[in-house]
Parts: structure tokens; C-alpha cells; sequence
């Protein structure tokens, strides 16, 4: 796998800033445009495909009914429904220029912000669980979205996720994610200083018998 240069996706100087002394990026990319977009934008289509319908059949049954009356907040549900959505599409949309995803030899790195810039690191020994997914706009474009979680649940102890999304050898990335994961953790527990030269633990291979 081909690790980008910074220099080949124009690293700006913010985030050169948020690096510690010394730390190196292992890897860094953007996401693809397209699929990003579209990968973060669908459900919000519905949503307002929904609250268009309810209102325009609200306002065609009140125009109907021959009533002068206007009930306000009939529509303030769907109206809600329609500014969320329309801010989630925006967001996705004005969001992109800002992202860039990065590990380096320490942690994971999320840079994005649809208004601000914001970012978000998680070091390795907070990795619980990493896997990667191609959905269909990703399919059609030959990228994938990498995932990883702390462990930390929703209300509902649903996993929660953070993730790199709509990226170029997402495989690729997974595996060597997952690696870097296994060899950083390991060396937290086990440094190298203190490693025997012959380490039965580490790297070795399951044999049941």
C-alpha cells in the first residue's frame, strides 16, 4: 500500500500543529467526494422527501377545506424534520474541504467541521473493535468507509463508531489500522526494551495441540 506524502494532499498548518514532537504520520488521506457526499447525505434525503409530503398534503387539505384558519404547528414537526435535513445535507457538503484522516505511530486522527475546524484523536489503547464496509455509492466509486470503536455505547448499547469515510484501499488501511493497533498495545504492556530476544507471546500462532 502507497502511504501519502503530506505534501500530496496538502496538509494545512493547523494540523501540522496538533502533532506531538516527533510524531510521524503512518498514514493520511481525503475523502473521495461522491461517495462521501452521498454516503452521509441519503438518510437526510428522506427525511426531507417526508416532510415535504406531509406539508404539502397539510397545506392541501387545509386549502381544501376552505377553512381561513391556519394551524401553525401543524407544521412545525415536519418543519423541523426539514431543517435538519437540509442542514445535515449542507454540513455533509460544506464539510468535505475540511476533512483529512490520519494515523500516525500514536493514535488515530479525525480532522473535519462543517463551520469550525474540529478534531478528534483516539490513542490505540482505546481501540475495542475495528471493521471495514463498502456501501453502494462506495462500491461504485472502488472506496470503502473503516471503523472503529472505543466500546462505548449509545442508550440503547448500540456500539458507537467513529470512522474514516469513503476512503481509497480502505482494505488496505484496515489491515495495516489493525496492525499498528496489535503492535503499539503490545508494546504498552510489553516495551521493547524489556522483550527477550525470543517472545513466545507476541506474533506467534495458535497450535491446539
Amino acid at each position: 500500500m502507497k502511504v501519502k506524502q503530506i505534501s500530496e494532499i496538502n496538509i494545512p498548518p493547523d494540523f501540522q500543529s496538533t502533532l506531538d514532537d516527533n510524531e510521524k504520520l503512518i498514514w493520511a488521506d481525503k475523502p473521495t467526494l461522491i461517495p462521501y457526499i452521498a454516503s452521509n447525505i441519503w438518510h437526510n434525503i428522506i427525511f426531507l422527501g417526508f416532510a415535504m409530503y406531509v406539508i404539502l398534503s397539510t397545506w392541501g387539505a387545509h386549502r381544501n377545506s376552505g377553512s381561513g384558519n391556519v394551524d401553525i404547528f401543524i407544521y412545525l414537526v415536519p418543519g423541523f424534520i426539514l431543517f435538519m435535513g437540509g442542514r445535515g445535507i449542507l454540513s455533509a457538503i460544506f464539510s468535505y474541504s475540511n476533512t483529512i484522516y490520519a494515523y500516525s505511530a500514536r493514535r488515530v486522527i479525525i480532522r473535519t467541521g462543517f463551520i469550525g475546524i474540529d478534531y478528534l484523536t483516539i490513542d490505540y489503547d482505546k481501540i475495542a473493535d475495528t471493521e471495514v464496509t463498502v456501501n453502494l455509492f462506495e462500491k461504485m466509486y472502488g472506496v470503502g468507509t473503516v471503523k472503529f470503536s472505543t466500546g462505548a455505547k449509545d442508550s440503547k448499547g448500540n456500539m458507537l463508531y467513529q470512522q474514516f469515510t469513503s476512503i481509497k484501499n480502505p482494505y488496505e488501511v484496515f489491515k495495516e489500522l489493525k496492525q499498528v493497533t496489535v503492535d503499539v498495545k503490545t508494546d504498552y504492556n510489553y516495551p521493547n526494551a524489556l522483550r527477550p530476544e525470543k517472545n513466545p507471546g507476541y506474533k506467534s500462532e495458535y497450535d491446539p495441540e
